[in-house]
């Protein structure tokens, strides 16, 4: 159900980790992760629904053609 999963952290193994393993287990698991605090999650539904960390949000910002919505 994703077509996208970024992980932002300081170390470049656990982000390449934590989004293969997030991309892999699914929706569920990436709203599970959304509010860590060791790393920050975007990822995109297949609804095209962007999921943020709560950390992202003031910095986020989708254009026009985008082509998505942030998820609540």
């Amino acid at each position: 159900g994703l077509l996208s999963v970024t992980v932002l952290c300081g170390d470049g193994m656990q982000a390449d980790f934590l989004s293969t393993y997030l991309f892999i287990a699914g929706e569920d698991a990436v709203r599970e992760h959304l509010n860590e605090t060791d790393y920050s999650v975007i990822a995109v539904t297949e609804e095209r629904e962007v999921l943020l960390s709560d950390d992202l949000k003031e910095r986020f910002s989708l254009t026009e053609d985008a082509g998505c919505t942030l998820a609540e």
